[in-house]
């Protein structure tokens, strides 16, 4: 693996990797026939430009992930996937800031199962708990093609007070995404989205550490 930082918030990273998967667990997930071995290169970029990693106020967050398998080198067959994910923050004075968040991925197949399309581990998906703090099942979490977009909004209650040195914050959120396993038969209907709504309370330790309670 190689990592270069472009410039300061903006680094790229590729690399090479080998995993052995253990065929046994299959997963109910419509996916491309399973492999043993799978030999990846991979690309990612990364851009960070937030005023705080834990809570952000205002700013920018992106990564963009590229993956291939090359039977060249020990992968069974070939497939690909790439996703992305990120979150931008606009500040509404300084106790107050609202979040756009989004995930998306494709593995760039016709059909869940062709023998193109990802094995089920290699999927993109909506897992996470930023956007959905309630667990989806995985049927509603991992597809081919998977996409969900985001708002939050978070107010720092003691902002102005002094000698408080960790920032208290109110939280809202509310998301909704949707998972489509076949391309082909794609239908747009109501139970294709999963929708989830939180408000909750949180708490920032450091730049380091943080928690909060949805």
């Amino acid at each position: 693996e190689a990592a270069a930082a472009v410039s300061p918030g903006v680094a790229v990273t590729a690399g090479w990797k080998y995993d052995r998967i253990d065929t046994e667990f299959q997963t109910d997930t419509p996916a491309g026939t399973p492999v043993q071995r799978a030999s990846f290169g991979f690309a990612r970029l990364a851009i960070n430009l937030l005023d705080s990693s834990i809570f952000p106020m205002s700013g920018l967050d992106i990564a963009v992930d590229y993956h291939a398998s090359i039977p060249q080198i020990g992968s069974e067959r070939f497939f690909h996937r790439i996703s992305s994910s990120g979150s931008t923050f606009l500040s509404l004075g300084t106790p107050f800031s609202v979040a756009l968040l989004w995930k998306a991925g494709t593995d760039f197949s016709m059909n869940a199962d062709e023998g193109a399309a990802a094995p089920a581990f290699y999927k993109p998906d909506l897992s996470g708990r930023r956007m959905f703090a309630g667990p989806l099942s995985e049927q509603d979490r991992t597809g081919s093609y998977v996409a969900a977009l985001g708002v939050e909004l978070k107010n720092n209650i003691n902002w102005g007070a002094k000698g408080i040195n960790f920032p208290v914050f109110i939280l809202a959120q509310a998301s909704t995404g949707a998972v489509i396993h076949d391309r082909e038969h794609f239908a747009l209907t109501a139970n294709l989205l999963s929708s989830e709504a939180s408000i909750g309370a949180g708490v920032r330790l450091s730049e380091a550490f943080g928690f909060s309670l949805r």
